[in-house]
């Protein structure tokens, strides 16, 4: 078993290989980020088919042989994105969103590339985190979708992978969608009711149902790459993963918001059954659904 503690934003990370797989101890990251420790590990303990801990001996910086729960570090991603930065307390939020970025990344590149190099400075990347926050303001939205913008329009998994060139470039692209969001929103007319006719808005809810199933299709390619080991491919499943459950828990209050009004009542029934009774999203409660999507 070989062991490496690795620095990050000052503080020490450990992590391990063990039979080919890489792990990383979860109590110093809990730590680093400022939560409870008993909450999270009590999380953990409810998840292990999920997150995959397990016990384990290491030696730590003062020379004992401790037990630390542990994670592989292919899983840690999902984890950390179970945290929801907006319902921590606000001075931890950067901090959060900064592991969330960050943290695989860097594990990553050590055990695999020999260091743990990232292409610009948390400094360097202040503005742009700071254009984010602003638009999860001004538009309501959460930070892995405002997060997902950058990574579409550049190309990229992690705001990490923008160089110091493109940094910049990001800031305006974040704050034009800022603005025409409040154009957009200023202009737009009032409208009521359903636009579509019953007949579109039922194929509609059909869909969104789908793409709500599709969830667990984008776990399952998750849960291959990573026994494959290929990293780029976990994260874009991840990302897309991320988008559908999304875009299918917006669409799915929208459908709800405005079922009321619907007159062909085998039509509502059949609605209602989609979102609320399908045995495939019967068997994840929202603890086992994919939570770490939200």
């Amino acid at each position: 078993m070989a062991t490496q503690t690795i620095s990050f934003y000052g503080s020490q990370l450990i992590t391990l290989k063990v039979d080919d797989v890489i792990y990383t101890a979860v109590k110093p990251i809990v730590e680093a980020l400022g939560l409870s420790w008993s909450s999270q590990h009590r999380k953990l303990e409810n998840s292990k088919g999920k997150f995959s801990c397990a016990h384990m001996s290491i030696v730590a910086e003062d020379g004992k042989l401790r037990e630390m729960l542990c994670m592989p570090l292919k899983k840690l991603n999902g984890w950390l994105f179970s945290i929801n930065p907006e319902k921590v307390r606000s001075d931890l939020k950067e901090k959060v969103i900064q592991y969330q970025e960050e943290c695989f990344e860097v594990l990553y590149n050590y055990w695999y590339h020999g260091k743990a190099e990232r292409k610009t400075t948390t400094d360097e990347r202040t503005g742009l985190r700071q254009a984010v926050s602003q638009l999860v303001s001004k538009k309501g939205l959460i930070y892995s979708d405002a997060y997902s913008f950058i990574h579409q329009r550049f190309n990229v998994q992690h705001i990490d992978e923008l160089t110091a060139e493109q940094i910049p470039m990001a800031v305006e692209y974040i704050h034009k969608i800022v603005l025409e969001g409040e154009l957009i929103t200023d202009t737009s007319s009032k409208t009521h009711g359903i636009l579509l006719d019953e007949e579109a808005f039922y194929v509609v809810a059909k869909a969104i149902a789908k793409l709500n199933e599709s969830t667990f299709e984008w776990e399952k390619m998750m849960d291959l790459f990573s026994e494959l080991e290929s990293h780029r491919n976990y994260k874009t499943a991840f990302n897309l993963g991320v988008a559908s459950y999304n875009l299918a828990q917006s669409s799915e209050k929208i459908i709800m918001k405005n079922l009321v009004q619907m007159r062909n009542k085998v039509w509502k029934k059949e609605i209602e059954d989609f979102i609320f009774s399908n045995p495939h999203l019967q068997n994840h409660t929202e603890n086992k659904l994919v939570h770490y999507l939200r």
